[in-house]
């Protein structure tokens, strides 16, 4: 009226006293709101000096305590980072190993096969398999290989330190046929040795190429900065605005009937892949109105578009194989004896030692009831968010008769007198200067004054 409602963003935290009192609220926001704003402003990945770029710009000088506030995350992704880093070069590790004992590898396989088959394999057997296992990953082989090496590379300094002029003219050379036949075989060995050593180190020069490529991991803290901007535009002052309101109302003497929830369920918004299993911006939507139809089609996260834009995992098929081998050489070590009621020393795709009939029952549970006994959790919480906004638009109170679970005004806590029962007391109006994040825990010490960030 006359210009004093204006729109603006700073309007909610100034104008809440103008509430009246008697009127219930209920504020929500959702976990990960942050998410399409930064990936809209930043759709390739966001390095760390633009990210404390970022922060600075928007913060200036909070900067400092934004970016400690927050370590934790950082840390957290980068820990990931290197975890990945490393998974990557164990898998290229694997390739090489694999692709140059493929021979070795298949024929220890078979071997198994047939010990499997007849069932009428000794320990001896076992002992030949487990000797040829270890000599395929460096036992005493790996010094022969290394001595032959060296026994190239002198062979090959040989033919280095001759003369230029004996090694294009050594026919003209005074020697008889036999000896400049003997002559040219020598040459033509060590030309091929030392064309041997130039490929094993061409080799080499690769393998560890590759091996510096599987450490790449590029790092993007675009999580982080959408955390950020989830807590500086929604959560923080939709609590601050629970918080100011409900602290009105406590020193005057009103009833607290503010409420706030945070919408976490795991949802999916067509278009916006970063947003696969989280709960975006708007996302909350289709469950208040229980509108199951779009939610199975465009938001739940089993649905056919959720499905074409999931993340894929990252898969290490050497790493599972060679773990597999080593899973079925472990057992072959611990169970020599081999009969009929032995474990089977194949390796399966469970990593268990399974029969068939067990494999069939359970192709046939799944057959006949499939997901029968599972819960639809988007039905659930669709179900829950439409009795509770129906609940509170007829009586100003959230809760309902049936539900899982009791929403509490903001701020309210157990009274020790009533040995932290049902009944509760709200907090007194100096109670209410200490807010903290639950959702951040560290210590004490670094903890500041939270209504900084609110």
């Amino acid at each position: 009226r006359n210009n004093v409602w204006s729109v603006n963003v700073t309007q909610p935290l100034t104008d809440f006293p103008r509430i009246p009192d008697d009127i219930p609220i209920v504020i929500g926001a959702n976990k990960h709101e942050g998410e399409m704003f930064v990936h809209s402003a930043f759709p390739i990945t966001m390095s760390k000096p633009v990210y404390w770029m970022f922060v600075g710009a928007l913060f200036r000088d909070s900067a400092s305590k934004v970016l400690k506030h927050y370590r934790g995350y950082v840390d957290e992704i980068e820990r990931e980072a290197q975890e990945l880093a490393r998974q990557q070069i164990e898998e290229e590790e694997n390739r090489q190993f694999y692709f140059e004992h493929r021979d070795e590898l298949d024929h220890e396989y078979q071997m198994l096969l047939e010990m499997n088959s007849s069932k009428t394999s000794t320990k001896t057997d076992m002992q030949s398999l487990l000797h040829a296992w270890n000599m395929n990953r460096g036992g005493s082989g790996g010094e022969d290989d290394e001595s032959a090496d060296n026994l190239t590379l002198s062979q090959a300094g040989a033919l280095d330190r001759l003369s230029w002029f004996d090694r294009l003219f050594w026919f003209r050379q005074n020697l008889t046929k036999e000896e400049k036949a003997h002559r040219e075989m020598e040459r033509q060995q060590l030309l091929a040795e030392k064309a041997r050593l130039r490929e094993h180190q061409r080799k080499e020069k690769a393998k560890a190429r590759a091996l510096k490529r599987a450490a790449r991991v590029v790092v993007d803290y675009r999580p982080v900065m959408s955390r950020i901007i989830d807590d500086y535009l929604f959560r923080c002052p939709a609590w601050h605005l629970a918080h100011s309101i409900s602290r009105q109302r406590a020193e005057r003497g009103k009833t607290n009937n503010v409420y706030v929830y945070q919408f976490s369920h795991s949802t999916h918004i067509p278009g916006y892949k970063e947003c696969w299993g989280k709960s975006c911006h708007t996302a909350e939507i289709p469950y208040v109105f229980e509108a199951m139809d779009i939610i199975r089609t465009n938001y739940s996260t089993l649905g056919p578009h959720a499905q074409e834009e999931a993340p894929t995992s990252p898969e290490y098929p050497y790493t599972e194989m060679l773990a597999a081998y080593r899973g079925a050489m472990k057992a072959a070590d611990e169970a020599p004896n081999h009969d009929e009621e032995s474990a089977s020393l194949v390796p399966n795709d469970f990593g268990v030692n399974t029969t068939k009939f067990s494999r069939r029952f359970q192709r046939l549970l799944n057959h006949f009831f499939g997901d029968y006994f599972k819960e639809d959790a988007d039905e659930e919480i669709a179900s829950d968010m439409a009795d509770r906004w129906v609940a509170f638009a007829k009586t100003g109170d959230p809760n309902y008769d049936g539900a899982r679970a009791k929403w509490y005004p903001w701020r309210r806590v157990f009274d020790e007198s009533d040995g932290r029962q049902e009944d509760r007391q709200p907090w007194q109006a100096e109670d209410f200067d200490r807010v903290f994040d639950l959702d951040v825990p560290q210590d004490v010490d670094e903890m500041g004054d939270e209504e900084e960030f609110v």
